[in-house]
Parts: structure tokens; C-alpha cells; sequence
């Protein structure tokens, strides 16, 4: 994600730009660590932060979730439109459960999501948060 034109499409390019703001600790950063960026991050705290840095011209970029960039955006808790680029890579929705949790349970909540999802509750939360 970045501020201006154009985007960043591929790891190539992400790797010939200094200064990627990413969450400290997170799988982000272990997906950049693992395609060999190191001397070009920044670490922050949280998301926000990274955001910040970014709208704030002292980073070049910053590698998060465009749902997430898109949400900062439109409740007004970064200025600058975020640009964002083709996908990196993409991670399917998932969701954590204890390891008591039966497996009862987990069949209802996956058809609870499929059926929310077929009935278009989804996509239209999405429209609502301003993330499609």
C-alpha cells in the first residue's frame, strides 16, 4: 500500500523500495523476513502506526490488509487515500477456537458462515465498512 501512483504489484518491486512500515511480531512481517526483506522494514506497535508513517510521507509503503487500509481510511484515521496494489498473497477468513471446542461445534460454525455467506450478509457487511 502506498500514497501515490503507481502501486506496488509485485515482490520485485516491494524489494527495491526502503522504508515498509509492517506490525511488529505479526504473520506480515514473517512473510516479508521469508521473501528477504529485512533492511527495508519498519516496525511498528500496531497497524495504525504503520498508517501513520505512511500517510505521513516517512515510509514508502506499508504491507497490511487492504481491508484493513480501506477501514482507517474511511473512518478518517489516515488522510491520504490508500493506493493499493495487486495482491502479494491473500489468506482465507479463518477463525480460532479452543481446542476444547467440539467438533460439533465447529461443523455449525462453518455452515453458520456459509449460510451467511450465500445469503449475501457478507458482501453486504463489506459494503457497509466500505471494503469492497
Amino acid at each position: 500500500i502506498t500514497t501515490r501512483q503507481p502501486t506496488i504489484d509485485t515482490i520485485e518491486e516491494a524489494l527495491k523500495i526502503h522504508g515498509i512500515a509492517v506490525y511488529r511480531q505479526s504473520r506480515l512481517e514473517d512473510f516479508l523476513r521469508e521473501q528477504h526483506f529485512d533492511s527495508q522494514l519498519v516496525l511498528t506497535i500496531d497497524s495504525l502506526s504503520s498508517a501513520r508513517l505512511l500517510d505521513k510521507g516517512r515510509v514508502k509503503a506499508w504491507y497490511a490488509s487492504v481491508q484493513e487500509a480501506k477501514w482507517l481510511y474511511k473512518n478518517n484515521l489516515i488522510e491520504k487515500e490508500p493506493q493499493i496494489g495487486k495482491a502479494i498473497i491473500s489468506f482465507p477468513l479463518w477463525m480460532i477456537a479452543s481446542q476444547t471446542t467440539s467438533e460439533e461445534t465447529r461443523k455449525e460454525i462453518i455452515s453458520a458462515f456459509i449460510a451467511l455467506t450465500n445469503k449475501g450478509f457478507i458482501n453486504a457487511l463489506n459494503q457497509k465498512y466500505g471494503l469492497k
